[in-house]
């Protein structure tokens, strides 16, 4: 990768999105399909912290099965990088929003 292309890089994730997958991919509590997992999600970002996602769409981009998915997702959720808040209209589930934090310790994003 050139220095061209991590400056065009820095335009479309800000500094907080690229230290939060530093500090997964570093993370040795995490397993490597957890890592997998935690930063899918945080390339769907909106600048928030915060990603709307269907649990099928991540199955399916990710080829992974439910249990694999839930097995590995929870030891994100355990180290703090990511809760899940259910959405609801009219008293009916409609999605999940992931909250997207900087593991245990981190910050929060702004």
């Amino acid at each position: 990768m050139s220095e061209i292309d991590i400056l065009e890089a820095g335009k479309f994730f800000p500094n907080w999105w690229i230290d939060v997958v530093h500090r997964i991919m570093q993370d040795r509590r995490l397993t490597k399909t957890a890592k997998v997992i935690g930063c899918y999600i945080f390339t769907f970002s909106d600048g928030k912290g915060e990603v709307c996602l269907s649990v099928e769409k991540i199955f399916n981009d990710l080829n992974m099965s439910k249990s694999t998915f839930y097995k590995h997702f929870s030891i994100l959720k355990e180290c703090g990088y990511v809760t899940v808040s259910q959405q609801k209209e009219g008293g009916k589930f409609t999605h999940n929003k992931y909250i997207l934090g900087g593991g245990i310790g981190g910050d929060e994003f702004e």
